[in-house]
């Protein structure tokens, strides 16, 4: 016979409906949200022993960005990041972003799709994004740049005559970062 009330729960929320299919099946229609390893509990009325719970039994899909904006920044300054992707949450969950080069602290929500953050200077071409919400971890790999070095002037150059490869004492420019990223200057014939 069917069961007056079934009332399904994944982790602490209720779903939305739970039906009775069968003698072995129920069918619960999830709530959007966040997590990992979430018991799956139901009740049933009119039944003795009318609770059962099953550890660690649902995952909701891990977070996953698929661009940001803007993609390149000054390699001096602090920028603010927009991410977009999927599975953020559908409200504003406690979550991280960490970007290859630093830890992005000041994270805001914006949707499920979407969140922002502040960028701190650095030097790169491509960076890992490692986002983690409710305890789901995505990593997605993407193109990001910040402003490519530019020399301006030279000073206490030597040339090799023969290879015509030269070498600067000195060198001025812009965009060669906040600290150092071991850098490396080439010139002449080979450059």
């Amino acid at each position: 016979t069917r069961p007056k009330v079934i009332l399904g729960r994944v982790g602490y929320t209720l779903c939305t409906s739970t039906t009775w299919t069968s003698d072995t099946s129920l069918t619960c229609l999830l709530a959007k949200g966040i997590g990992k390893e979430l018991n799956l509990n139901v009740n049933i009325e009119d039944v003795k022993n009318n609770s059962i719970t099953q550890s660690s039994a649902f995952y909701y899909d891990s977070p996953s960005s698929s661009s940001v904006s803007p993609s390149n920044l000054p390699t001096t300054r602090l920028g603010t990041t927009t991410i977009f992707g999927s599975n953020f949450g559908s409200s504003d969950y406690t979550g991280n972003v960490f970007l290859s080069f630093s830890n992005q602290g000041s994270l805001q929500w914006v949707s499920e799709s979407m969140v922002s953050c502040k960028s701190e200077p650095g030097v790169s071409n491509y960076i890992n994004v490692t986002m983690i919400f409710g305890g789901m971890t995505g990593l997605t790999t993407m193109y990001f740049s910040f402003d490519a070095p530019e020399l301006s002037t030279a000073t206490g150059i030597q040339v090799n005559i023969a290879s015509g490869d030269w070498m600067a004492k000195y060198v001025d420019g812009k965009s060669f970062g906040i600290s150092d990223y071991s850098p490396a200057i080439r010139g002449g014939a080979a450059a």
